[in-house]
């Protein structure tokens, strides 16, 4: 499990966000499962995961780290 595997795993688990938007975190296991779901909202977490993960490293690779 790599770290946006887990980041996804924290936010879906939330029992709030997934009673509100019926879903069932354990079906959506990897980034990869969550882009594929038929559920709007598990993709847009999954997009926005890896977003915030796209942006950090572009700026880590432009600050030479």
């Amino acid at each position: 499990m790599n770290n946006q595997d887990k980041m996804l795993y924290l936010v879906l688990s939330d029992n709030n966000l997934s009673s509100f938007y019926d879903y069932n975190p354990a079906d959506f296991p990897t980034i990869k499962d969550a882009l594929q779901a038929d559920n709007p909202i598990v993709v847009v977490v999954a997009k926005i995961i890896i977003g915030i993960n796209g942006n950090s490293e572009k700026k880590h690779s432009e600050r030479g780290i």
